[in-house]
C-alpha cells in the first residue's frame, strides 16, 4: 500500500476546487491566533468556499492520513460553525462511513489516480456566516494580484520597462 501524506490530499482538494471556482485554502483558523490562549482557536486542515452570493457554502476538511490519527483525534468537532459541510479526506478505506456522524461526509483518496471519491454526503447545515474567520483569511490568506495604480499587468510591464530604458 502507498503511503499518502496530507499534502498530496489537500492538493487533491485544491485541484477540484480551483477547477470548478471556488475559493480554496489551507490551514484555516476560525479568528485570530490569540483565541488560541482562551482555547478557543480551531484550525481546519481545508476550507471551500463557494463564489455565490445566493447560495453560499463553506465546506470543511479534516485530513487524516493514519488510523490512530483519526481515533485519536476530538478537535474536529470545533469546525462546526465554521462549515455548511464538513468532511474527512482519506486514503481509501481508512475510515468507513459508518464511524462518522449523520451529518459529516467522507471523502477517499486514491493515491495510484490522484483522485478523490465521494463516499458520503455531507449534510447541508445552516450556519451563520463566520465573521472572524473569513476576516482572518481576507488578512492572512488573501494576496493582492494586481499592482494598485496599473488596471493590468501589461500596463505595469510597459511602465516597468520604459523606467528601466531610462
Amino acid at each position: 500500500m502507498t503511503k499518502v501524506r496530507a499534502h498530496e490530499i489537500k492538493h487533491a482538494l485544491r485541484e477540484k476546487h480551483t477547477h470548478i471556482g471556488d475559493f480554496f485554502a489551507t490551514e484555516v483558523k476560525n479568528g485570530p491566533t490569540h483565541l488560541a490562549s482562551k482555547g478557543e482557536l480551531a484550525i481546519i486542515d481545508g476550507l471551500a468556499i463557494k463564489k455565490s452570493w445566493v447560495k453560499p457554502c463553506i465546506t470543511g476538511y479534516e485530513v487524516k492520513v493514519s488510523r490512530s490519527d483519526f481515533l485519536n483525534d476530538d478537535k474536529w468537532t470545533a469546525y462546526k460553525d465554521m462549515c455548511h459541510r464538513r468532511y474527512f479526506v482519506c486514503p481509501t478505506g481508512l475510515i468507513k462511513p459508518d464511524e462518522l456522524p449523520d451529518d459529516v461526509g467522507l471523502i477517499w483518496y486514491n493515491p495510484e489516480k490522484k483522485s478523490l471519491y465521494t463516499r458520503k454526503k455531507s449534510l447541508f447545515r445552516d450556519i451563520e456566516m463566520p465573521y472572524e474567520m473569513l476576516y482572518y483569511i481576507i488578512m492572512s490568506k488573501l494576496e493582492n494580484t494586481k499592482h494598485p495604480y496599473f488596471d493590468n499587468k501589461t500596463e505595469y510591464f510597459e511602465e516597468y520597462l520604459e523606467n528601466k530604458i531610462n
